[in-house]
């Protein structure tokens, strides 16, 4: 709330960025949950063992839309190229990730996203 004080931001644009922020985080965790399906005792009852790999999979695929749609409401101009970026690379992450495979792609790759995602939005001129 005081950044957008601060910044003159309408509320709207603060609620609409922290809901996008809570998507794209939420869609980041599902290779972590992918990964670990198949170490995590039954009685834990992640989404993978609830509803299913392919099913979380085509979850993760949806918060990725979501994330580029709500990135889009908010008239920024500089971000969507960011957004789109990292909104595909979480969507490609999810696709590669398997309950058995290198933990070198779980731990350093999706681990890695965040940081290309600030990359990304300072490239594209973000944060002025």
């Amino acid at each position: 709330m005081v950044p957008s004080i601060y910044d003159e931001q309408p509320m709207n644009f603060m609620v609409l960025e922290s809901i996008s922020r809570f998507v794209i985080v939420s869609a980041l965790m599902l290779p972590f949950e992918i990964y670990d399906s198949a170490l995590d005792p039954a009685e834990l009852r992640t989404l993978p063992q609830r509803i299913g790999i392919p099913w979380t999979k085509r979850f993760g695929y949806f918060l990725g839309v979501v994330f580029v749609v709500l990135v889009f409401q908010n008239h920024d101009l500089h971000k969507p190229w960011a957004a789109i970026s990292i909104a595909v690379l979480t969507v490609g992450a999810i696709y590669k990730t398997q309950p058995h495979q290198s933990k070198t792609f779980t731990a350093f790759w999706v681990e890695a996203l965040p940081m290309v995602w600030a990359g990304l939005v300072y490239g594209f001129g973000g944060l002025d």
